[in-house]
């Protein structure tokens, strides 16, 4: 079911492999943006297919400098019968809260 009001990122978390989290908290969604392949770092880029797309998250860990992200994604189906994902993301370098345009 689409998302009747868009995600708005009000934190972006650039982690060591050069993929970018945005993460809006109040609403608890997330999208991954991940490193571009040819990126400069000690890590191997890894697709993940909802790439791109803001997904829902039941659950974020205390968002540190220095730690993974860690979180625990809404399952896809019927939460009776589906698991959910749980994800760790190389350690956090930056984060950020991007600015809203008036």
């Amino acid at each position: 079911m689409p998302n009747p009001n868009p995600p708005t990122a009000t934190l972006r978390a650039f982690t060591a492999s050069g993929t970018v989290f945005e993460i809006d908290e109040p609403g608890k969604w997330l999208r991954r943006i991940p490193a571009a392949a040819d990126a400069n770092t000690a890590f191997d880029q890894v697709a993940l297919r909802r790439d791109g797309e803001w997904i829902r998250f039941a659950f974020m860990g205390r968002v540190r400098l220095g730690h993974p992200l860690t979180f625990i994604l809404v399952p896809l189906g019927d939460p009776n019968r589906v698991a959910a994902t749980a994800r760790a993301s190389t350690p956090v370098t930056r984060l950020e809260r991007p600015t809203v345009d008036a």
